[in-house]
């Protein structure tokens, strides 16, 4: 199991991806997220994400649902002692969020990425809670 789990780390780290977030030294040596992926223009994500080949496409993809999906948890956490009303996320799956993303980011390029995070997850919100249709 360690060896499968050392080669992925070093696919996954060795890649040569320049679209990730990235990361500065403290004066103690320990590394510090400096720009993390809802820091990202959308302009810079779709224009890298475009020139990507499938795998690297594919690893932009689950780094930015996994990384959308610790934003929604958290904003659905603030506010459950709240009157406004959760996001089921499990109504869409992690592929589908990255999509969604760059979907959203290619037809809004001047936005942050967390921007675009922030209206998928009001779309959750009333995918979740729909309003009861007339006469019901």
């Amino acid at each position: 199991m360690l060896r499968n789990t050392t080669l992925v780390a070093i696919v996954f780290f060795g890649s040569s991806l320049t679209l990730t977030p990235s990361f500065a030294f403290a004066e103690d040596g320990e590394h510090v997220l400096k720009k993390g992926w809802g820091a990202l223009k959308c302009s810079d994500l779709t224009s890298e994400y475009s020139s990507y080949g499938f795998s690297d496409k594919r690893l932009v993809e689950y780094g930015l649902a996994e990384w959308g999906w610790g934003y929604m948890t958290a904003k659905n956490s603030a506010s459950a002692d709240s009157e406004e009303k959760n996001a089921d996320l499990s109504l869409w799956g992690s592929l589908a969020l990255a999509d969604a993303i760059i979907d959203l980011c290619t037809n809004s390029p001047d936005v942050d990425v967390y921007e675009v995070v922030d209206a998928l997850f009001e779309k959750l919100v009333q995918e979740s809670h729909p309003s009861p249709s007339p006469g019901t």
